[in-house]
């Protein structure tokens, strides 16, 4: 379960397996994935290891799902739209930096690609003041 640093759950597993799964599914079947030393997987692999909750769909979902569950977990904190889609193109930034860090698996670059292209689709639509 998906959860902010106050334990209140946000999303089920459920949830965020089909949001990660609907992500992919707009990538070219084509596309090859390598996940460190989890291995390389075609797009379909992916999807079935997210819809199974095996390890490498765990990990996938986390990559995935960290920074945009800032846009959520910055609403229910009670900050505008605008803020809370900032603070969560903030958290992709920092993903995609330690992705890339020397430190990082050298295949991560692949899980960083993935991370960017959902970077630059992120958008906040309606009002950017609003908040709940």
């Amino acid at each position: 379960m998906v959860s902010d640093n106050n334990e209140k759950n946000v999303l089920s597993d459920e949830d965020v397996r089909k949001l990660v799964m609907a992500r992919l599914s707009v990538l070219s079947s084509d596309t090859i994935f390598s996940l460190g030393s989890e291995g390389s997987f075609t797009r379909d692999e992916l999807v079935k290891s997210v819809e199974r909750g095996d390890s490498v769909g765990e990990k996938l979902a986390e990559i995935q799902m960290e920074a945009s569950n800032q846009v959520m977990i910055s609403l229910l904190k009670g900050n505008s739209a605008k803020d809370a889609s900032e603070r969560s193109k903030n958290k992709f930034k920092d993903n995609l930096f330690r992705l890339m860090s020397s430190n990082a698996d050298p295949d991560s670059l692949q899980a960083a690609q993935l991370l960017f292209w959902n970077m630059r689709r992120q958008v906040c639509l309606g009002d950017i003041d609003a908040k709940l």
